[in-house]
């Protein structure tokens, strides 16, 4: 999949690839705050060339996220310009109990765990 535009945050990688899906490679050993989950949501307003598109979020096992960052997250997931989300994760393990707790939670946006881009990209352009 080709890279049409990319922008680096303290946080993350995030670029816009060919078929318009925001791609969130969180940084090695990154710790999110609210302020950093903020400064990637302006990149990807900057970058998006239509209102919502699918996100597909690397997850870096090596990052960490503060209590004020996950609650920025689950309470103001920007479900406004997030179509669906796929989270790329390395362990099968946790790619299961996130799966798990996403049928028990039920995200605002659809949203799906797998264990590489290929199928996630596929699950996110399906309609």
């Amino acid at each position: 999949m080709k890279t049409i535009k990319e922008v680096k945050t303290n946080s993350a990688n995030i670029s816009i690839l060919e078929n318009g899906i925001v791609r969130v490679a969180i940084r090695d050993k990154a710790h999110l705050e609210a302020k950093n989950l903020e400064e990637n949501y302006n990149v990807y307003v900057d970058l998006m060339e239509r209102e919502s598109a699918p996100f597909l979020i690397i997850v870096n096992e090596t990052a960490t996220i503060s209590s004020e960052g996950r609650q920025e997250y689950n309470e103001k997931t920007r479900k406004e310009v997030r179509a669906k989300d796929a989270l790329v994760i390395k362990s099968p393990a946790t790619m299961l109990l996130i799966n798990s707790q996403i049928k028990f939670c039920k995200p605002i946006i659809p949203t799906r765990a797998f264990l590489d881009e290929k199928s996630a990209i596929s699950w996110l352009i399906r309609d």
